[in-house]
């Protein structure tokens, strides 16, 4: 199934619509309107989406903070890992060539990892960002191996960060964002 939807809040509807029915394969939204990333729940106040975008973006935050909590992503949701020079390369690739098609960012750092092995099944697998002639915008895409709809606010204003700070860095506007996520699931599942 692939949607198009305008902005964050939309796909988190479409989730939610979806996952109603049970899991949902290969599903694929692209936003228009990447917005700002802030998708309030009661699960993700914008204090929590902030901490946890800051967290993964290698930012200096409270390792100990009450806003850290298991049940907001847990190490499967920790994509700090060279975070920042993954982020210059990214910035370093497109600035030297800018539409290649090697501008990515990985998240998961192991090599041959098992299948039980769950702090390093990160549910982000990897970030493509895109340039086209003619184009003065920069898009990104996004391939997710699992998304529980209520931790995708985390995942979407983490990448809208991100996407926005390597716009930034480059002086390109923010194009798209195509999501595309493997599974769909109400809740977390190992």
């Amino acid at each position: 199934m692939k949607t198009t939807v305008k902005n964050g809040q939309q796909a988190l509807a479409q989730m939610l619509s979806l996952t109603n029915k049970g899991p949902t394969y290969f599903v694929t939204l692209d936003i228009l309107e990447p917005g700002d990333g802030v998708i309030e729940t009661p699960l993700w106040p914008k204090e929590a989406l902030e901490y946890y975008t800051a967290w993964n973006l290698g930012k200096e935050v409270d390792p100990k903070s009450p806003l850290r909590k298991e049940s907001r992503g847990g190490d499967q949701g920790d994509y700090r890992v060279a975070i920042n020079d993954k982020i210059e390369n990214v910035v370093d690739c497109l600035t030297k060539f800018p539409y290649s098609k090697r501008a990515f960012i990985t998240i998961p750092n192991f090599g041959n990892l098992k299948h039980d092995q769950t702090s390093g099944m990160k549910c982000m697998r990897e970030i493509q960002f895109i340039r086209t002639p003619g184009d003065p915008n920069l898009h990104c895409a996004v391939h997710m191996r699992a998304q529980a709809v209520s931790i995708f606010p985390k995942n979407y204003h983490f990448l809208v960060s991100l996407f926005k700070e390597v716009c930034d860095r480059l002086e390109v506007g923010m194009g798209f964002v195509h999501y595309h996520a493997n599974i769909v699931v109400g809740e977390r599942e190992d």
